[in-house]
């Protein structure tokens, strides 16, 4: 039995998948396809952790990630599901929640996509700033 409380957002069935919208604008190809279907996801994550560090100078920020991994894993998540289903009772049965609960994942995964760029950027230069200090302090 459906909760009448719960609106039902229906998506057109012509959506393309994320493979195809990457494939499409050339960010990807088959062969690419074919070389990450062959690892693991923690061979994924190591991989895009150690190309990440290419931009932080080598350094890495570990109590960035661990902070944010959580969010993260959820915003994938309900990209996946936001993209795959055609609505929320769909996307709620697929994850095992109840449609409240999708509800409450939806909102909290778009109010952090509303955080502001600068914010973002301060929390990054702060713990920059940081592993600066830790740095100096081991040595």
């Amino acid at each position: 039995m459906k909760d009448s409380s719960v609106l039902i957002v229906s998506k057109p069935k012509t959506q393309i998948s994320f493979v195809q919208e990457l494939t499409e604008s050339r960010r990807i190809n088959v062969d690419f396809i074919r070389k990450l279907d062959s690892l693991t996801l923690e061979e994924i994550i190591e991989l895009k952790i150690e190309l990440s560090t290419r931009y932080l100078k080598g350094r890495f920020a570990p109590l960035l990630l661990i902070k944010n991994l959580y969010y993260i894993g959820l915003e994938g998540i309900y990209r996946f599901m936001d993209r795959h289903s055609t609505n929320i009772y769909d996307s709620s049965y697929l994850l095992g929640i109840t449609p409240q609960q999708y509800g409450r994942l939806r909102k909290f995964v778009e109010c952090r996509r509303t955080i502001p760029k600068e914010v973002l950027e301060k929390i990054n230069q702060e713990t920059l700033d940081l592993l600066a200090e830790l740095e100096k302090n081991i040595e």
